[in-house]
């Protein structure tokens, strides 16, 4: 009796790995920091695969959201074109979503590791003495 009541409560699988509320998320926080939309589409991305590989069991959906903007905003992407490339820093990212640096770096660092997403170094233009 109580199997027969346990498979009407189990929840189906289409709402595991929910994306509605996450890419609705993605693309408010993203027009809030003025992203142009081929850094919101490559988010977009960047995300599903993140939730194909189940990244989001991992981690809370902000926090993964958070740190895909970041690890976006920090590769160089063949379908962004470089005039709309923007370097997002931690603390602007912090600022505006409310998640913790610590907690966006280390969420970043996996989405990185586990996508094959290579980051990119920007230095600064004024020269070293």
């Amino acid at each position: 009796m109580i199997k027969g009541i346990d498979k009407k409560i189990r929840v189906p699988r289409v709402f595991v790995g929910n994306k509605g509320g996450a890419k609705k998320k993605l693309l408010d926080l993203s027009e809030r920091l003025d992203l142009p939309e081929s850094v919101q589409n490559e988010e977009l991305k960047v995300y599903k695969r993140a939730i194909d590989l189940g990244l989001n069991k991992l981690f809370k959906e902000q926090d993964l959201v958070v740190a895909v903007i970041y690890a976006v905003s920090r590769s160089r992407s063949k379908n962004i074109p470089w005039e709309d490339v923007r370097v997002i820093t931690l603390n602007t990212l912090s600022e505006f979503s409310g998640v913790d640096k610590d907690k966006i770096r280390r969420v970043y660092y996996i989405v990185c590791r586990e996508l094959g997403i290579q980051s990119v170094v920007f230095s600064p233009d004024v020269p070293r003495i």
